[in-house]
């Protein structure tokens, strides 16, 4: 049987007073400052009395005397009856200590209500808590008596909204490297093929180009899926991987599998005999390429496998069993000029006549490599300065090492940073701060916010970025567009981002964790707490929001940044938790949701924690792991 979800209880319902004595109530907590009205009106009409004699006495033509002022005072004083006035300061008196002593109680009431809203508000926690643990407990009689530990529901799919990345618009000179895959991919024994380049050379361009080709072909009919491989560098990036396949191919069962070799084995048998292309973009050299290749392409009945098209900078030490390399050069020369002309065309500035060779000089400056080509077109499409001047200052060193260790990348991304505006170059190094290998424009404004130290901050900015090919636009169909760094500008922005102070990384860091907070609480009015395709997309950056204010929390454990850091991973894993159940993100929820355990109990603030060892004690369940999961509930009813 399905699990039931965790939910937040109903808050209880707190009982208010009738309104005419919530309006007794109020006036009389406000006697102090109604007296002082009427003490101050009196006094008010006194003074004005005071000041009507001597005005009397100057339009007259005579000084005011002390007598004359004094008349109206003595007056007042006269017609006091000494019955009426012990009369009203008696009642005075009196209704002061009505409204004192009432003040009193109704605060003592409030507070009795506080307390009472929270025993009640705890008691339903404990409630629910219960029901869960008897449900955990009625599952596991009825898996015990079953004589077997499989879920009914271990291969039911998970609900997902997985697509390739936007078609390249523009795709100069490779057409004999696409022949090259189609050619290696209908080879026989090939099961995986490496497209091998330095930085810039448009591995990744070439890649998104074949896979959309391919699932227009149909030949692959249980699909074609990219993944982003660049940032599975720590030690556990290829159990990261084999999950990152895994939830784009929807498979809870894989997901629940516990280990590295478990998971592997899991996802072998879901593979094995699909017809299914997977295209891994930047892989680094830290992932085993060897166990990768091998688990990705298991085969089944007849050799039918899956098979691999990925993207490297990296030479791989040893032999890998079916896989082919095809190694990118730079653009011949003439595509590279045919390039740079196509990009200006699109821009409305194409090339004249006489500007041909200062263009050739350019295109050979850089090494034709196309996405520093990319980066030099904007800058002679706005005329920023003469296209000569810019051709020798690209060659002032000597020209492109293409075999060496000088990368012409780098002289293209600095004389294009070189030239920005301050604002400019501040948005493009804030903008590497993002986990994931794209972003949302809500939270990019508030991450440049934040650098510049204002709020008026025109989305126009981060236009102009992407007009100077520093920034690609990823267009939505529906809300606002999404943004995407190239690895390489990501990596050089973050550089450019640590030569700054460190004071202005955690403000940035602290406002976009606060984006994707307020993020999440605007969509916990929704159906069943998120909007499931916008997280799925968010999901990288927000987890790694979640790294960030851990990182700050270990740092500064008593100062403010500590706190701080304990308040974001509570909220964040509050809000995803019912997410990261749903959608078979578990390693990371057990990674994540004692880390909000503990920065809820360094606070002293328990009111989540049992939502927490429940969530945890769910995916557990889910695992197989029976014994912790009881141990995680039996911890939440204390």
């Amino acid at each position: 049987m399905p699990e039931a979800e965790p939910t937040e209880p109903a808050p209880p319902t707190v009982p208010t007073r009738p309104w005419p004595q919530q309006l007794l109530i109020w006036l009389l907590r406000r006697w102090w400052a109604l007296a002082v009205i009427v003490i101050g009106g009196a006094l008010t009409s006194q003074f004005g009395q005071v000041a009507q004699t001597i005005f009397s006495a100057f339009l007259q033509g005579k000084a005011p005397s002390f007598d004359q002022i004094g008349t109206s005072w003595t007056q007042t004083l006269q017609s006091i009856n000494p019955v009426r006035a012990t009369i009203i300061f008696t009642g005075a008196l009196l209704i002061t200590s009505i409204a004192f002593g009432a003040e009193r109680i109704e605060s003592a009431r409030e507070q009795q209500l506080a307390l009472e809203t929270e025993t009640r508000k705890k008691a339903a926690e404990k409630d629910q808590i219960q029901a869960m643990v008897q449900q955990f407990i009625t599952q596991q009689n009825a898996t015990n008596l079953d004589g077997n530990g499989e879920d009914d529901e271990a291969e039911e799919a998970i609900t997902r909204h997985i697509a390739l990345p936007p078609r390249p618009e523009l795709l100069v000179g490779r057409e004999q490297q696409l022949g090259r895959l189609d050619e290696a991919l209908a080879t026989s024994g090939v099961s995986a093929i490496a497209i091998k380049g330095m930085g810039g050379v448009g591995k990744s361009t070439l890649l998104n180009e074949f896979l959309h080709r391919q699932a227009a072909t149909q030949h692959f009919p249980d699909g074609v899926i990219w993944l982003a491989a660049q940032d599975l560098v720590e030690n556990d990036g290829e159990l990261q991987l084999y999950e990152a396949l895994a939830n784009a191919l929807g498979r809870s069962d894989v997901l629940k599998t516990i280990g590295l070799a478990a998971k592997k084995t899991a996802l072998q048998k879901v593979l094995a005999g699909k017809r299914l292309l997977i295209g891994l973009d930047n892989v680094e050299q830290q992932l085993d390429l060897k166990q990768v290749i091998a688990t990705l392409t298991a085969r089944g009945t007849g050799q039918v496998g899956p098979t691999v098209v990925l993207t490297t900078r990296t030479s791989f030490v040893g032999e890998v069993a079916g896989l082919r390399e095809i190694n990118l050069d730079e653009l011949d020369p003439v595509d590279g000029l045919a390039l740079l002309q196509s990009l200006l065309e699109r821009a409305g500035r194409p090339l004249v006549e006489e500007d041909l060779p200062v263009a050739r000089a350019i295109v050979q400056a850089v090494g034709a490599l196309p996405l520093a080509i990319e980066l030099v077109a904007p800058r002679i499409a706005r005329r920023a300065e003469p296209i000569a001047a810019l051709a020798t200052r690209l060659q002032a060193d000597g020209g492109v090492q293409l075999r060496g260790t000088t990368r012409g990348i780098e002289r293209s991304f600095t004389a294009t940073y070189g030239q920005l505006e301050p604002e400019q170059q501040l948005a493009f190094s804030t903008l590497s701060v993002f986990a994931g290998p794209h972003f949302g424009q809500e939270a990019a404004l508030a991450a440049i916010q934040a650098a510049l130290g204002r709020e008026d901050v025109d989305p126009q900015l981060v236009l102009d970025l992407c007009d100077l090919s520093l920034l690609r636009e990823l267009p939505q169909p529906d809300g606002p567009p999404r943004y995407q760094l190239h690895p390489l500008l990501k990596q050089y922005a973050r550089e450019r981002l640590r030569e700054r102070d460190e004071a202005l990384g955690y403000r940035i860091g602290l406002a976009v964790a606060r984006s994707y907070r307020s993020m999440l609480q605007r969509a916990a009015s929704r159906r069943r707490g998120y909007d499931p395709r916008l997280l799925e997309m968010e999901y990288p950056n927000m987890a790694g929001a979640i790294v960030w204010a851990h990182d700050q929390a270990l740092a500064d454990p008593q100062g403010e940044r500590g706190r701080m850091g304990d308040q974001l991973i509570g909220d964040l894993c509050g809000a995803l938790r019912i997410f990261l159940d749903d959608f078979g993100y578990w390693t990371d929820a057990r990674r994540f949701l004692p880390w909000a355990i503990e920065a809820d109990r360094r606070q002293g603030n328990h009111r989540r924690e049992g939502s927490f060892l429940v969530a945890l004690g769910f995916i557990v369940r889910q695992q197989g792991d029976l014994d912790l999961a009881e141990n995680y509930y039996t911890e939440a009813l204390n």
